[in-house]
């Protein structure tokens, strides 16, 4: 009986790996495993994720402040690529959609007041959310860092992996196939993380940002979020190592003694994706109930253009969208392999000469300069319901033209897998997409990420205002951000204009 059951297990094993290679299940677009510590994510390959939120800058960035802020931001991350192993996402969303939630959550405390003083001013403030409600929008920006195991040598990973496997093996411990793997992590891996985490939280905050080091539980409500919103609720948690075990009883045929998944924490693919998805065609994806359709930038532009102008473009249009950018180091080598094959066909065309040129060029860049080059890939989408696919591709048409407009860029439709690359658009749910890869110095890329948005201090607040292209500014007159403040109330000649200086 226990050859039986062991061919049994091979097989299953065999015909799993099969549908990971596959994919034949979402797991397999997923590449989160379990939690590493409070602020750190680790994924099926031992790679540590760490999800930073950009609520945006402190003032209003001019012409004049916005290259000497890009320079500053280019000194926080450079130490990013001084090696291989880290991989950097920033992602941007933007919807017109579900905006009176937010305007709820930043009316509450103001309510809350009222209430407290029994003011019955709910009509005032129906009326506030009606107006912002039409001229209001939604953004999410977030930054995720990856450290991937190739960070360390490749002679001291194999051992570290080696002594890892001895050290559960020699504790002999039962099976848990269907729960998340605990000992992924090394701790080597650890200590350059979290080095890289700290020196950029400080560099960043020390600039100008107001940003925030999300704990576990808050990064996969955003990943989750970012993949199905609409099966979201706000008050989701995910289940993790310490919190409390969610109870589940066993009722599968195949239930073998000594395997203790049950009773252990499941793995992050299943929590972070409620909901199949399906692919429509070759471009169209569907997830819950919203459809997707992605494109990717073949070409970037010819002059390098500030992100705020694709967005003043998209809100105009008044289009949700998404926009994800993939950053990783070592980006000489887009060129290289095709400078070789276009150093022996230079006679045949001028546009070989012109990668052989490109090539010198971004090698001259690498190697006399302090501006490493990376290799970028951005891709794009936008949604609409299911059954409105007509909507779908006005929209996807739509967002075309206005990245065509942004510096001339060539934009192109996904072809083969569109759900891999809605996915890949997702918070820190997988590094690898389809999208072309450029070779670009870091400073040039950095112009176009969505970094200068403004932020106001306050969550929170008794006033809300809203910035001219329509994102929440709320404002809470006396709190504890302000040093000192002025209290201005104003009314028409006759009625008396009250002054307060604090």
């Amino acid at each position: 009986m226990a050859l039986v059951d062991s061919l049994f297990d091979n097989v299953e094993s065999f015909f799993a790996w099969s549908g990971l290679l596959l994919k034949q299940s979402h797991a397999a677009y997923c590449d989160l495993e379990t939690a590493d510590s409070r602020h750190v994510l680790v994924t099926k390959n031992a790679s540590l994720i760490s999800v930073i939120k950009i609520d945006g800058f402190r003032r209003f960035v001019g012409k004049s402040e916005f290259d000497q802020l890009c320079d500053q931001f280019v000194e926080s991350i450079q130490s990013s690529f001084s090696s291989e192993g880290h991989f950097i996402q920033f992602y941007f969303n933007y919807s017109p959609e579900n905006i009176d939630y937010y305007i709820n959550q930043s009316l509450q405390p103001a309510k809350e007041t009222a209430e407290r003083v029994n003011l019955n001013i709910d009509d005032i403030f129906e009326s506030k959310k009606e107006v912002l409600s039409n001229v209001c929008s939604h953004e999410d920006c977030f930054f995720i860092i990856w450290t991937e195991p190739s960070a360390l040598p490749t002679k001291h990973i194999k051992h570290a992996f080696k002594e890892k496997a001895d050290k559960v093996k020699s504790c002999d411990l039962p099976h848990s196939r269907r729960a998340a793997n605990l000992f992924l992590g090394l701790p080597e891996l650890r200590n350059l993380h979290d080095s890289l985490i700290s020196t950029v939280v400080e560099d960043l905050q020390q600039i100008g940002f107001y940003i925030k080091l999300l704990d576990v539980h808050s990064a996969l409500y955003e990943t989750r979020k970012s993949i199905d919103p609409n099966f979201t609720s706000p008050d989701w948690k995910p289940f993790l190592p310490g919190d409390t075990i969610p109870v589940r009883l066993k009722e599968y045929e195949d239930n073998k003694q000594g395997d203790i998944s049950d009773i252990l924490w499941p793995p992050l693919s299943s929590q972070v994706i409620p909901r199949e998805g399906e692919n429509f065609d070759l471009k169209m994806t569907r997830i819950g109930d919203m459809m997707y359709s992605p494109l990717y930038i073949e070409l970037f532009p010819k002059n390098v253009r500030p992100f705020y102008d694709l967005f003043r473009r998209a809100a105009l249009a008044d289009l949700p969208w998404r926009a994800s950018f993939h950053i990783s180091g070592n980006g000489i080598k887009v060129t290289q392999s095709k400078n070789w094959l276009a150093q022996f066909l230079t006679f045949s065309s001028y546009h070989n000469k012109l990668i052989v040129e490109s090539h010198k060029l971004l090698k001259h860049l690498d190697e006399r300069g302090d501006d490493p080059i990376v290799k970028l890939k951005m891709v794009l989408l936008t949604w609409a319901p299911v059954g409105k696919i007509n909507l779908l591709k006005q929209r996807s048409a739509k967002l075309a033209q206005l990245v065509q407009a942004w510096g001339g860029c060539e934009v192109k439709e996904f072809y083969g897998d569109p759900y891999a690359e809605v996915l890949s658009t997702a918070v820190a749910v997988r590094n690898k997409s389809a999208a072309v890869t450029s070779g670009a110095p870091l400073s040039e890329v950095v112009k176009m990420l969505p970094i200068t948005r403004p932020a106001s201090p306050w969550k929170k607040g008794a006033l809300l205002f809203r910035t001219p292209d329509g994102k929440l500014w709320p404002y809470q007159p006396g709190s504890n951000h302000q040093v000192s403040w002025i209290d201005i109330i104003y009314a028409r000649s006759g009625s008396g204009k009250i002054c307060v200086i604090k």
